[in-house]
């Protein structure tokens, strides 16, 4: 089933699936740090750190789902802007990893967008 996707599209989903795991790690470590801090200095975890670390999480889900809808002919257009849109949306959450992460989310949700309605080179060769 690659063989029907352009190498446009299969690195634009490479990256934009590197720059979900990388938002993802970046939201449960943001959960973990405010949970450790808790424990060991007895507050109580924010209801704001929270919703931060959820709205990561969740942006990082969304990004995820965007790669994958990549991988179905026909959906370049809803998957790029998914990932492009809620990579941008992250500025918002911006710590050191997000921010480096928002980097291939934005190369692989342009590339995404750009291989819509280009054939594999297969497709011409018969």
């Amino acid at each position: 089933m690659w063989g029907e996707l352009t190498k446009r599209t299969i690195i634009g989903i490479v990256l934009a699936a590197v720059s979900g795991l990388m938002m993802l790690l970046d939201g449960i470590l943001w959960l973990g740090s405010y949970s450790v801090q808790t424990y060991v200095w007895g507050s109580m975890l924010s209801t704001g750190d929270a919703a931060v670390g959820g709205a990561k999480i969740v942006l990082a889900l969304i990004v995820l789902i965007g790669a994958l809808l990549a991988y179905r002919p026909g959906r370049e257009v809803l998957s790029g802007a998914l990932v492009l849109i809620f990579s941008i949306v992250g500025l918002f959450f911006a710590s050191q990893i997000y921010v480096v992460a928002m980097i291939p989310g934005i190369i692989g949700g342009t590339l995404i967008l750009s291989a819509k309605g280009k054939e594999p080179p297969e497709a011409h060769i018969k």
